[in-house]
Protein backbone atom coordinates (compact mmCIF):
# COMPACT_ATOMS: atom_id res chain seq x y z
CA UNK A 1 0.00 0.00 0.00
CA UNK A 2 1.21 3.42 -0.91
CA UNK A 3 1.14 6.26 1.65
CA UNK A 4 1.47 4.10 4.15
CA UNK A 5 3.94 6.03 6.12
CA UNK A 6 1.51 9.37 6.05
CA UNK A 7 -0.61 7.84 9.08
CA UNK A 8 -1.55 11.25 10.61
CA UNK A 9 -5.06 12.31 7.76
CA UNK A 10 -6.25 15.71 7.23
CA UNK A 11 -8.66 14.73 4.44
CA UNK A 12 -12.05 12.42 4.96
CA UNK A 13 -11.71 11.10 1.68
CA UNK A 14 -8.50 9.32 0.29
CA UNK A 15 -7.33 7.09 -2.88
CA UNK A 16 -6.23 3.75 -1.73
CA UNK A 17 -3.49 2.83 -4.46
CA UNK A 18 -1.74 -0.68 -3.86
CA UNK A 19 0.99 -2.42 -6.18
CA UNK A 20 0.86 -6.18 -6.15
CA UNK A 21 1.94 -9.19 -7.92
CA UNK A 22 -1.49 -11.00 -7.92
CA UNK A 23 -3.94 -10.58 -10.71
CA UNK A 24 -6.82 -9.07 -8.08
CA UNK A 25 -6.49 -7.88 -4.35
CA UNK A 26 -9.72 -7.34 -1.82
CA UNK A 27 -9.39 -4.41 0.30
CA UNK A 28 -11.29 -3.59 3.22
CA UNK A 29 -11.77 -0.69 5.87
CA UNK A 30 -12.39 -1.42 9.58
CA UNK A 31 -13.66 -4.41 8.46
CA UNK A 32 -15.82 -3.61 6.06
CA UNK A 33 -15.18 -4.92 2.27
CA UNK A 34 -14.19 -1.77 -0.37
CA UNK A 35 -14.88 -4.92 -3.11
CA UNK A 36 -12.39 -6.72 -5.04
CA UNK A 37 -10.12 -4.85 -7.56
CA UNK A 38 -8.69 -5.90 -10.59
CA UNK A 39 -5.61 -4.25 -12.72
CA UNK A 40 -4.10 -5.04 -16.02
CA UNK A 41 -0.63 -2.86 -15.21
CA UNK A 42 -0.77 -4.83 -11.35
CA UNK A 43 -1.32 -0.99 -9.74
CA UNK A 44 -4.79 -1.35 -7.77
CA UNK A 45 -6.83 1.94 -7.01
CA UNK A 46 -9.80 2.55 -5.15
CA UNK A 47 -10.93 6.11 -5.18
CA UNK A 48 -12.98 8.11 -2.75
CA UNK A 49 -12.51 6.36 0.34
CA UNK A 50 -14.11 8.11 3.28
CA UNK A 51 -12.58 7.89 6.21
CA UNK A 52 -14.19 8.25 9.66
CA UNK A 53 -12.28 10.43 12.79
CA UNK A 54 -10.21 8.68 14.45
CA UNK A 55 -8.28 5.46 13.72
CA UNK A 56 -9.09 3.74 10.70
CA UNK A 57 -7.38 0.25 9.26
CA UNK A 58 -7.13 -0.37 5.95
CA UNK A 59 -6.63 -3.83 5.07
CA UNK A 60 -5.76 -5.47 1.31
CA UNK A 61 -5.47 -9.45 0.64
CA UNK A 62 -4.25 -11.13 -2.21
CA UNK A 63 -3.82 -14.59 -3.29
CA UNK A 64 -0.64 -15.73 -5.68
CA UNK A 65 0.04 -19.31 -6.44
CA UNK A 66 -2.74 -20.58 -3.37
CA UNK A 67 -0.95 -18.61 -0.79
CA UNK A 68 -2.81 -15.56 0.99
CA UNK A 69 -1.00 -12.52 1.28
CA UNK A 70 -2.27 -9.35 3.49
CA UNK A 71 -1.03 -5.97 4.46
CA UNK A 72 -2.65 -3.68 6.97
CA UNK A 73 -2.02 -0.06 7.96
CA UNK A 74 -3.67 2.43 10.34
CA UNK A 75 -4.43 6.02 9.50
CA UNK A 76 -5.84 8.32 11.96
CA UNK A 77 -8.18 11.31 10.85
CA UNK A 78 -7.98 13.83 12.94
Amino acid sequence: MTSRRWTQRTDATTELKVYSNADEVTATLNGTSLGTLSSSDRIFRRANVTLKRGQNTVAVTATIDGSTYTDSVDWTLA
